[in-house]
């Protein structure tokens, strides 16, 4: 496979894993890109939490990324959940749940929502942030929301008699579907909120996503030692279908807002694969510092690939596009 170069600055910085919203990482400092009066000239490229009371934009382009000026949270005790795509952001409060409007300096939170849990242990995204799963320790239960044309709204609710035997979980784009692996149990599925089932396929699920818009799965099977694609991950009988041989131990995996193309990487390494779903064809990248986050940035076509100083961004047109000429060249 063509190994395509990504070239980076700085060293890396270790972060959380995908089942965190956003990296923690410690506050950009501050030069002479990340300046008022250079920031603004710069296009915006999306936005990062770094875990504390205030979220960070990422501006320039992808061959010349860096730190934007922060945006503080309205209060100390707020806490900012970023989707795929960065439309909204969910802002839990003491006071409750709400959804907050993003400018390129500022926060606009938005009325809080009814009935949603107001202090979320854990929140996961689908792919096109349209919808949302929260998960509250000290309720026992999780919620679905789904987010659409500016407004947020309470799907359903479940129980879990257990919340710390919840290991992961994902949701896709409509709401209706979540899948989530247990402490010692083969991995579920809840539809609409419904009793678990077992999952169909036989698997061992390090990562995984659903493409968007759909009830399609792909994820890193440690079974097989392989990434593989289910479609209709609810259904009765599932035919899988292999993706990529060896890419068992991804244990971060995102999809572009087409669905056509997937990132998976081992957190902590510079071992990075792009899957092109059309084609059937995967490409190895390489990166000079350590991969620790797929975060969708805003256009849908550009992850945050490494949270530093500057960070590190890959575009999946621009990286297509270079393939493209490398074939034409070898011809």
């Amino acid at each position: 496979m063509l190994k395509v170069f990504i070239a980076v600055i700085g060293a890396a910085v270790v972060a959380s894993p995908q089942a965190r919203i956003a990296p923690t990482m410690s506050a950009p400092q501050q030069s002479s890109a990340t300046r008022p009066n250079v920031e603004a000239a710069r296009p915006l490229l999306g936005y990062v939490s770094e875990g504390s009371n205030a979220l960070y934009s990422v501006v320039g382009s992808s061959g010349s990324p860096a730190w934007g000026e922060p945006i503080s949270l309205p209060d100390a005790t707020s806490e900012a959940f970023l989707p795929p795509r960065q439309e909204y952001a969910l802002l839990a409060s003491d006071a409750g749940l709400s959804v907050a409007r993003l400018s390129r300096s500022a926060l606009y939170p938005g009325p809080l929502l009814a009935n949603a849990i107001a202090r979320p242990d854990r929140v996961a995204f689908s792919p096109l942030g349209s919808a949302a799963v929260l998960v509250s320790n000290s309720e026992r239960r999780m919620q679905a929301l789904t987010y659409r044309s500016g407004k947020a709204s309470v799907l359903w609710s479940l129980s879990l008699s257990n919340p710390a035997e919840l290991l992961s979980f994902a949701v896709s784009d409509d709401g209706e579907l979540i899948v989530a692996t247990f402490a010692d149990h083969p991995p579920r599925y809840s539809l609409r909120g419904s009793d678990w089932q077992p999952l169909a396929a036989n698997c061992m699920p390090g990562a995984w996503t659903f493409l968007p818009g759909s009830h399609d799965l792909v994820l890193s099977d440690r079974f097989q030692n392989a990434i593989v694609l289910l479609p209709r991950a609810e259904g009765t009988s599932i035919a899988v279908k292999v993706l990529l041989l060896e890419g068992g131990n991804a244990d971060l995996i995102a999809a572009d807002k087409q669905g056509t193309r997937v990132l998976a990487a081992i957190n902590g390494t510079s071992t990075l694969w792009q899957i092109d779903l059309g084609s059937g064809t995967a490409q190895q990248l390489s990166s000079r510092s350590a991969v620790n986050t797929l975060t969708s940035l805003r256009d849908g076509e550009t992850f945050l690939i490494s949270v530093q100083s500057p960070p590190e961004v890959l575009n999946l047109s621009a990286t297509e596009n270079n393939f493209k000429q490398r074939l034409e060249s070898a011809r």
